[in-house]
């Protein structure tokens, strides 16, 4: 069975020029696609991949489809700067270069629009949640012409040509068990290392899967059930980037690294116990972090921390569903200022987001001066409480148009739930910003990202 793993870059077809001139160029690893890579390895299925992010393009993606014929597809995706369109785009593109391959899709937007992917576009799979057994069950079952619908984990046509969703998978308890890391050399990965060493960004890693939390404008992929990979398994997977790659640096993209302050506690215990010293960096809960844990955090390489504040408004807070104490954030962030970097985002836009709400987060930012702050106007997200709020209260009517329309995400109102027009809303950015930028140079989300 002849397998291809594709990574492709949207590039600038949907973007305007004015889009154009605010697009993000930074350079993620595919760490999803790294691990499925990684899992089919571990079950001698043969692959080649095609990174049009570093090598190539989607014309030359196709071109190779159309050349070598492949069985199976692999491509992942996300909802936002016209992820949506262009996968509608390439699984055209792929069906008519080779009729009979088969298109598997992953990634965040198989979590949000798992039914339109199948009832819109000429994708065949959708894999739903974690892909690692699921991925596997369902390539087997191709190759022994078996029935795919009796693989959890997946949404394909039925045979009226409706969506069918098999059931969800179990989730995966023992994240060791796996193929911990990502398969990094089926990618070219010297020019992501390149990349990170001229930026001075940190490797990603994961090491867990999901959060305790639900805030209504957040689609959480793997669920509210947390599992993790062991200390051991991280510092592991650190030491083996540091000796294969040279590269020290890493940042933690967990949904929330303090989702439990146990382990947090027992990862440091660990890297105090190391012989190497990393610097490291990751996002979590400013109600959760603590003077004393930041101190300890600090002597084993931590330099800097991404906080979710969202607003310092309770309504707002209400609004979103953080279930936020800001107050005690409002004092872990005092109590931590000028020790380390600390990165701070706000969403405006919500339900009853008006003028006192927003200048009640201005004067936030001003007494903590929060200058490293991002400041992010509402994306809803399908399958998200807000969204589902803005389908019953008529904001969203197709939600086809919605997606095919939905570009560069908390840039602008796409729907706007809060009681200021528009113009105001983008008002609203702007003052934030301007506050942040009283105490230094603001940073742009592209900025903050490179850390």
């Amino acid at each position: 069975m002849d397998i291809i793993i594709a990574n492709l870059d949207p590039g600038h077809k949907y973007m305007t020029s004015k889009l154009l001139e605010k697009r993000i160029t930074t350079l993620h690893f595919p760490t999803g696609l790294g691990i499925v890579a990684a899992c089919l390895k571990k079950a001698k299925k043969d692959f080649k991949v095609y990174d049009s992010y570093v090598d190539g393009s989607t014309k030359g993606f196709l071109n190779t489809i159309a050349k070598e014929q492949p069985d199976i597809v692999l491509i992942s995706g996300y909802l936002g700067n016209f992820g949506y369109a262009f996968i509608k785009d390439v699984a055209r593109g792929i069906k008519a270069a080779a009729k009979d391959a088969l298109i598997i899709i992953g990634g965040p937007i198989t979590a949000s629009i798992p039914d339109l992917l199948i009832s819109n576009t000429r994708v065949d799979f959708v894999v739903v949640g974690e892909g690692e057994i699921t991925i596997i069950e369902l390539l087997d079952a191709i190759e022994k012409k078996a029935n795919p619908s009796q693989v959890k984990g997946l949404c394909l046509r039925g045979l009226s040509g409706e969506a069918f969703f098999t059931g969800r998978r179990k989730r995966i308890n023992d994240l060791d068990n796996l193929s911990p890391f990502p398969m990094y050399d089926s990618f070219n990965i010297r020019a992501y290392i390149d990349y990170l060493q001229e930026t001075g960004r940190c490797w990603e890693i994961v090491t867990s899967r999901g959060c305790s939390h639900r805030c209504r404008f957040c689609k959480l992929t793997f669920g509210g059930k947390l599992t993790f990979y062991s200390c051991e398994t991280v510092i592991g997977h650190m030491d083996h980037v540091f000796e294969k790659y040279g590269i020290d640096r890493f940042s933690f993209v967990d949904d929330n690294f303090l989702n439990s302050r146990n382990r947090a506690s027992a990862f440091l215990d660990r890297l105090e116990n190391s012989p190497r010293r990393f610097k490291w960096r990751f996002q979590g809960r400013a109600d959760a972090i603590s003077l004393r844990m930041v101190e300890r955090m600090l002597k084993v390489g931590l330099f800097d921390i991404s906080f979710g504040i969202e607003s310092a408004s309770q309504k707002m807070l209400s609004a979103y569903g953080k279930g936020l104490n800001i107050k005690r954030a409002a004092d872990n962030l005092a109590a931590i200022s000028g020790m380390l970097d600390i990165h701070a985002s706000f969403v405006i836009g919500g339900p009853g987001e008006n003028w006192s709400t927003i200048k009640e987060t201005a004067r936030f930012i001003r007494k903590l001066k929060l200058r490293r702050s991002v400041i992010y106007i509402l994306t809803l997200f399908p399958g998200t409480a807000l969204y589902d709020e803005g389908v019953q209260d008529g904001l969203i009517k197709d939600e086809e148009e919605y997606c095919m329309n939905l570009g560069p995400i908390y840039d602008r109102p796409y729907v706007n739930m809060s009681e200021l027009s528009d113009r105001d809303l983008l008002k609203a950015r702007d003052l934030l910003v301007e506050t942040a930028a009283e105490f230094g140079p603001y940073f742009s989300e592209s900025q903050l990202s490179s850390t």
